[in-house]
């Protein structure tokens, strides 16, 4: 009996071009996700103590504000774990996207700590959603051979969105204000 294989090496041309441009859209898609992931994390930081001034937040108000997000964080993970078995990598990122996208825009608009706390609980669990998403594309979409460079790349947008986060994210506020540098943030990407 003979087995047939299709692998790399085997299928055509322009299959094999159709397949690298889906790749690079969905590399593009990850390295999206994943500078709001980092934004979600890191800018809230880079500006928490402007932040705390505006919203009259105390010490430990304005930490639970920043570390909040890792409780619903962990609970996406639970969650959408078992729900990705279902969904596309791109879906997920997508959902992800929409999810900690508007949860930060609407950050701009926040008046009071319940609003501030209450969204950065959205926002975490949205930002589980883009990491399953890029962890599901990561061992789907790329044969081991490349998912170190793949990973390689998704963790160097990571890396550049902390430090555009500090190096821009906090001029920009002094200049302005923190709500300013979150718009800017959210819709200059």
């Amino acid at each position: 009996m003979t087995v047939l294989t299709t692998n790399w090496t085997t299928i055509s041309e322009s299959d094999r071009r159709r397949i690298a441009r889906w790749q690079k859209g969905m590399l593009a898609l990850a390295v999206l996700c994943e500078i709001f992931l980092a934004a979600d994390w890191y800018a809230f930081a880079a500006v928490l103590p402007f932040v705390s001034e505006s919203l009259k937040l105390e010490a430990a108000e304005a930490g639970l504000a920043q570390g909040i997000f890792a409780l619903t964080y962990g609970i996406g993970m639970v969650v959408w774990s078992p729900v990705s078995r279902s969904m596309t990598a791109r879906n997920l990122l997508l959902i992800g996207l929409a999810g900690t996208g508007l949860g930060m825009v609407l950050q701009v608009f926040v008046q009071s700590y319940v609003q501030l706390i209450l969204l950065r609980l959205v926002i975490g669990f949205f930002d589980a959603a883009i990491f399953i998403g890029n962890m599901k594309l990561i061992f789907g979409w790329f044969p081991q051979s490349r998912r170190g460079s793949v990973v390689g790349i998704i963790l160097a947008a990571y890396s550049l969105a902390i430090t555009l986060d500090f190096a821009l994210g906090i001029p920009l506020t002094i200049a302005t204000s923190w709500r300013t540098f979150f718009a800017v943030w959210r819709w200059g990407r």
